[in-house]
């Protein structure tokens, strides 16, 4: 029995020690996206409206950390709005958090995504400048997208196209 236990810790703490570099290197593209999704799919929406809300996450946060990066075309945001010196950090959380505040509504909703911001910006260890242009560039990816995606229909009725293929 004290074998069994003994090799039950180790197990434990071997798993924790292999899971806790991963979690600690996890950036903050890949952070908002598990806070992004534990929020839209754990609120059991059908797909119609949980996985365009999820891309208009991810196409702000595109947009967010590209305005920085420059490497790719921008898809909403297409004129320099960053310079290379903000943070993509800071522009990752900063888009995903404004663009699902504006989506999930509720109190706890609120909450819960304020919270996991805050943790987000105390974790980038950037200067200010860096920060704050960061948290700029997210906050304009954040506003064009909704700006975009504001009565674009999503709601509504789903209608069948009808044809013959």
């Amino acid at each position: 029995m004290k074998q069994l236990r003994l090799a039950a810790a180790v197990t434990m703490a071997a798993t924790v020690a292999l899971l806790a570099p991963a979690l600690a290197r996890a950036d903050a593209v890949s952070e908002w996206n598990v806070n992004a999704t534990t929020l839209i799919f754990g609120l059991g929406q059908g797909p119609q409206i949980s996985v365009p809300h999820l891309a208009i996450v991810h196409g702000a946060v595109y947009d967010a950390v590209n305005a920085i990066d420059r490497s790719r075309e921008g898809y909403l945001l297409t004129s320099p709005v960053g310079t290379p010196f903000d943070s993509k950090e800071a522009a990752a959380a900063t888009a995903a958090y404004r663009v699902l505040a504006s989506l999930y509504t509720t109190p706890a909703q609120q909450a819960t995504l304020a919270t996991q911001y805050a943790a987000s910006l105390g974790a980038i260890s950037d200067g200010p400048a860096a920060k704050a242009g960061g948290i700029a560039v997210g906050e304009a990816a954040a506003a064009a997208m909704i700006a975009a995606r504001t009565n674009d229909g999503r709601f509504g009725p789903y209608r069948f196209p009808v044809g013959t293929l």
